[in-house]
């Protein structure tokens, strides 16, 4: 019997009429007081075992997936979010792989002189990275526990990958040219960085200078 109810075989059930129970595949539905009522041929009524209960705690389970390819730039702040199901209260591990790295590292576990530190929320559904570096490009990915002593498993999510495209950055500056009235003067700046950058010629600081008779390559 369960809560009170008799059983079938079915599917989750075997040997309701036997003095073993089975349950096959059980759900948290199943959850609830069992007792066997045993009858015999020199027993007016039947007597009753004592309820015992079951139960199931769920699995964990990823119920929304991280996003698999973020592309930012450098300086970005950006978040990995993912959500999961499973026995309250669930735990949560982020892992990192650096870019060409062999190992995996666990975010909640990184020591205090780590260059990781502008990650938080390892321990959370959402991981945040703020002003985000190449040293944080890699694969992500959230572990999560059911928050039990005896544990039903872990669920882990998909990769989520990181690409971090860096900023503009001067290579190397202009320098003072000084020349004679009349002649021509040249100056030269170079800067990397992701895509194709853009130049604008500034002079004193304030004029923004045009192509024209006198100057070429403002722009």
């Amino acid at each position: 019997m369960r809560n009170g109810e008799y059983l079938e075989n079915n599917e989750f059930y075997s040997g309701v009429n036997s003095s073993a129970l089975v349950i096959t595949n059980a759900e948290t539905t199943l959850s609830g007081y069992y007792s066997c009522e045993i009858s015999g041929p020199c027993n007016t009524n039947p007597i009753l075992s004592q309820n015992v209960e079951l139960v199931v705690t769920p699995v964990p389970q990823i119920t929304q997936q991280p996003p698999a390819n973020t592309i930012a730039c450098e300086n970005d702040y950006i978040q990995l979010v993912a959500s999961a199901t499973g026995r309250q209260p669930l735990q949560y591990k982020w892992w990192f792989k650096p870019l060409g790295g062999e190992t995996s590292i666990d975010l909640t576990d990184l020591p205090a002189d780590s260059e990781l530190d502008n990650i938080s929320g390892a321990d959370s559904p959402a991981l945040s990275i703020s002003t985000i570096k190449p040293k944080n490009e890699g694969a992500y990915n959230l572990e999560v526990v059911g928050g039990e002593a005896t544990s039903c498993g872990t669920a882990t999510s998909n990769t989520a990958s990181i690409t971090v495209n860096p900023s503009i950055n001067i290579s190397s500056e202009p320098s003072t040219t000084r020349v004679c009235e009349g002649s021509t003067a040249t100056f030269t700046v170079n800067a990397t960085g992701s895509g194709e950058p853009t130049y604008q010629w500034i002079y004193n600081n304030s004029v923004v200078i045009e192509n024209n008779g006198t100057y070429t390559g403002a722009t």
